[in-house]
């Protein structure tokens, strides 16, 4: 608890988020229509035009080092406030966050298909802590919502050309056209971001081994039925095609691999939503949306991670399906504010792995088992929630929240497996093994959840604003398969307590926030390990309880109107309370991925009406790269840079990111098990280098 209470005493001289006149934001990530001084969650805006350095990446990589937010393994997940979203012990169907974009829920696949993408893009907003209340569920850990800009009713259009070090190519185009004079208007969109990457596989001789190539399109129409009626129709599509990100090799910064099948990764979504936005009357009004998404990947590599070939290709494919309608109610009059919503989410989704297994006979010995593994999920979630926010005075503000919300979760898993060649007297036994794990397993999983928030705000005065939130959030329950042993078992949802003090100060110069929180997580969902080194022989369970706390500070700072100076910091502790697996007990331990301290610092200055340029340099400290605390990730130091001139309807722009092109090992993948011999290190990206050129019209 020293250190929060040291961070707090920092806060005066750190500034985070550039934005000035925050009072005058409406968040839109909390549905509710508040204004940030109104919040007490601790909330990052960052506005297109603050972000400029930030978006060399075009991805979710630009947020690495926002006050407690970390992304891991060069975009394989992210971290807020410690948590990994796609599990704190090992990855499973259901996220710990979420990420939401343009009002649209979005699952694994479809990120992996490229949606997050920053083209065009309006602003994004970090909230940290459990979202549950308003977001429902895999909200644990928090939310991250991008926002792209809405068709407007003028012309206008945009076309940007770029190219960087690794043959990076990029070409971007937007245009929005009024086709009915104030009635029907239209934005279409297309970004193209290609580059060969820097790892190449010495085994195959592919130097375009570690590979992208995204395509990006949007295709937004606004039909204003009248002053008080509008609707959005929005339409995508993304796909996505990718090496690996690994290395290995004894030497991870000559950025090889030696595999002697290549990596392929190739996946696509389409998706669509409808927004439909009704003023009442002066108290009410009434927002629906109804979305659809379809996504799709296949993946091939090599099983055994090796230059020989021992277990030959692994193949995967997935494919899923969202559909979810949400009806959000507001009315705002007097002292009173509520917002009463309505929310279905069906997802399905269907796997199927096909690869051999190295099974151990002793030593370095091991049997070839063809195995297939095919799992489908259904999930329906039914949702009805309410915030209510009394405003006793100018000064007091009280906040009661709760959300009910019944989850249907069936799931279905198929296991194949027959013996791939004669091994002799081993023979019996593996027969053995493979007729006790094939056939079909499967059940049915049904909660209902009740989730409260209760917050209040004291408004000092115009500039000064404080609150206290309790809250409640959680992640869903499910099937896990022991895929070693053939067996099947339920688990039931896990529960965080949430405790969370926030301070927020703002004027058109200047504006900081300060958030403390502790985390108390109850019926924690991790991997059990009946045997240490094998993570077939393993399972799902609520077998641990943790707590984090910790705090973030971030504002800005507006100097001489041509300069913003931005910073943020963040401080989280992370402990395993109880949690015993294999032979190992993690009481006590650290969770993986969750760096003690994070921080970014941004400088803009506008040199002159034409020339401006920007800086980023991010902090992340030392974390624990696997949750048995034996592999570290080190302190990691990045600076990021950019200058843009603009001339008449013209634009240039110069970046390079990892200046000075440090070389971190971010993640130590030697492997610990001969039945899994593969080395999958990861390691930060080498320093690129690039130009673009911009036209508007």
């Amino acid at each position: 608890m020293k250190s929060i209470l040291a961070l707090s005493l920092l806060s005066t001289s750190l500034y985070a988020q550039t934005s000035m006149e925050l009072d005058s934001i409406v968040i839109r990530g909390t549905k509710e229509q508040k204004k940030y001084n109104e919040t007490t969650s601790s909330i990052s805006v960052i506005k297109n035009d603050d972000f400029k350095a930030g978006t060399i990446d075009n991805s979710i990589n630009s947020l690495n080092g926002v006050s407690n937010v970390q992304i891991n393994k060069n975009g394989e997940s992210y971290s807020i406030r410690g948590i990994n979203n796609t599990g704190v012990t090992g990855v499973q169907k259901d996220n710990l966050a979420s990420t939401i974009i343009d009002d649209v829920f979005q699952s694994d696949l479809a990120i992996r298909a490229g949606v997050f993408d920053l083209w065009d893009l309006d602003g994004i907003e970090i909230h940290r802590g459990g979202q549950a209340t308003t977001q429902g569920i895999n909200s644990l850990a928090g939310t991250i919502l991008v926002n792209h800009k809405e068709p407007s009713f003028f012309r206008e259009g945009k076309l940007r050309l770029g190219y960087g070090s690794f043959d990076r190519k990029e070409a971007a185009v937007m245009t929005n056209n009024e086709i009915i004079p104030g009635i029907l208007t239209s934005r279409i969109t297309y970004n193209k971001d290609a580059s060969d990457g820097y790892i190449k596989n010495v085994t195959t001789k592919n130097d375009k081994w570690g590979r992208k190539n995204k395509d990006a399109a949007r295709a937004s129409f606004l039909y204003q039925i009248s002053d008080n009626d509008k609707l959005i129709f929005d339409l995508k599509m993304f796909r996505n095609s990718t090496g690996g990100t690994y290395v290995q090799g004894t030497d991870p910064f000559k950025h090889e691999v030696l595999e002697d099948i290549d990596y392929k990764n190739k996946a696509h979504n389409a998706q669509g939503s409808i927004r439909y936005y009704k003023k009442v009357n002066e108290d009410f009004s009434n927002t629906l949306i109804v979305a659809f998404s379809k996504s799709k990947q296949e993946v091939s590599s090599d099983a055994d991670g090796t230059k020989n070939n021992l277990a030959g290709l692994r193949t995967e494919d997935y494919k899923d399906q969202m559909m979810t309608l949400e009806n959000l109610l507001q009315y705002k009059s007097g002292k009173i504010s509520n917002t009463l919503g309505f929310n279905l989410h069906n997802y399905k989704l269907n796997d199927y792995h096909h690869f051999n297994v190295m099974f151990p006979l002793g030593g370095t010995n091991y049997a070839l088992i063809d195995a297939i593994q095919a799992q489908k999920n259904l999930k329906t979630v039914y949702s009805l929630f309410d915030s209510f926010t009394y405003d006793f005075t100018e000064e007091h503000s009280l906040n009661l929240g709760l959300r009910l919300e019944y989850v249907v979760n069936e799931y279905k898993t198929f296991l194949y497996g027959v013996r791939n060649g004669n091994y002799g007297g081993s023979n019996t036994t593996i027969d053995n093994y493979v007729a006790g794990i094939i056939g079909d397993h499967g059940d049915e999983n049904k909660k209902l959840m009740a989730l409260p928030k209760l917050g209040y705000v004291y408004h000092l005065n115009a500039n000064n604003d404080f609150g206290l939130s309790y809250s409640q959030a959680y992640r869903n329950g499910g099937v896990s398969v022991n895929r070693r042993r053939g067996t099947a078992s339920n688990y039931d949802p896990e529960l965080t307590h949430n405790y969370e003090l926030s301070q927020k100060y703002n004027d058109k110069t200047f504006n900081i926030s300060t958030n403390i929180f502790y985390t108390n997580w109850k019926k924690q969902q991790v991997q059990v390990r009946v045997v240490q080194n094998d993570p077939y022989d393993s399972s799902i369970k609520n077998a641990s309880s943790s707590e984090l706390y910790g705090a973030e500070v971030q504002g800005g700072v507006k100097i001489l109107s041509r300069h913003h100076l931005g910073a943020s910091v963040g401080y989280v502790a992370t402990k395993f309370l109880n949690f015993k697996s294999g032979s190992t007990n993690y009481a006590g331990k650290e969770f993986p991925n969750a760096p003690k301290y994070t921080g970014l610092i941004s400088w803009k200055s506008e040199v002159t009406d034409n020339l401006s340029v920007g800086v980023i340099g991010r902090l992340l400290g030392q974390s624990w790269a696997n949750a048995e605390n034996t592999k570290r990730a080190p302190n990691q130091y990045y600076i990021d840079l950019n200058a843009e001139y603009v001339f008449s309807s013209y634009g240039i722009e110069v970046y390079t990111k990892n200046l000075f092109d440090k070389d971190y090992l971010i993640y130590d993948g030697t492997p610990t098990s001969t039945a899994f011999p593969g080395t999958y290190h990861q390691v930060s990206t080498p320093r690129e280098l690039g130009v673009r050129l911009t036209y508007n019209w």
